[in-house]
């Protein structure tokens, strides 16, 4: 009984060893000044794999179903860029809802870029320079590629999702 317990303990541990280890980032840490951090167009995933604290703020996100369900009505096309920072405590606590609730959506027709910058507000593609981003985290709101909407730093109302759905159904 013993053995038996122990060898399924193992093949518990090797497979969620194995789990861990299937996940490849796209992303690239760079590190600038002691500080490690993600730069340029960057996956949540890598963000997930690469820094704790996000994964455990993402795991206490909680999705308001009301917003997923307006989420889900949208039939415009949108993208959304996202400037964050993964050193930053604002992006840390407002994107993971944000994102949650656009995967839960499912909606095709809102898209997410997510843009990681240094604490100058950089990234190597420059893009960050173009789109005058001061704070972190900036939505950008782009319908037809022309911006509509831009939530920085902090929400308006209770979450970026509540001011998003404000900012779209305003237009």
């Amino acid at each position: 009984m013993l053995i038996r317990s122990l060898l399924l303990m193992f093949v518990f541990i090797g497979f969620i060893g194995c789990m861990k280890a299937t996940y490849k980032p796209t992303g690239t840490l760079t590190t600038i000044n002691d500080e490690d951090m993600l730069l340029g167009e960057i996956t949540y995933d890598d963000i997930l794999y690469y820094f704790p604290r996000w994964k455990a703020q993402d795991a206490e996100v909680s999705v308001d179903a009301a917003h997923v369900s307006q989420l889900k009505e949208i039939t415009r096309q949108l993208n959304i860029l996202c400037y964050l920072g993964t050193w930053c405590g604002d992006s840390r606590d407002g994107v993971p809802p944000f994102v949650q609730a656009l995967v839960t959506a499912e909606n095709p027709n809102l898209k997410i870029e997510l843009l990681g910058v240094n604490r100058d507000k950089e990234d190597p593609e420059l893009t960050a320079m173009l789109n005058d981003i001061q704070r972190v985290p900036t939505f950008i709101i782009l319908e037809n590629d022309v911006e509509i909407g831009r939530l920085i730093e902090f929400p308006q109302k209770n979450d970026f999702v509540e001011d998003f759905l404000d900012v779209v159904n305003a237009e």
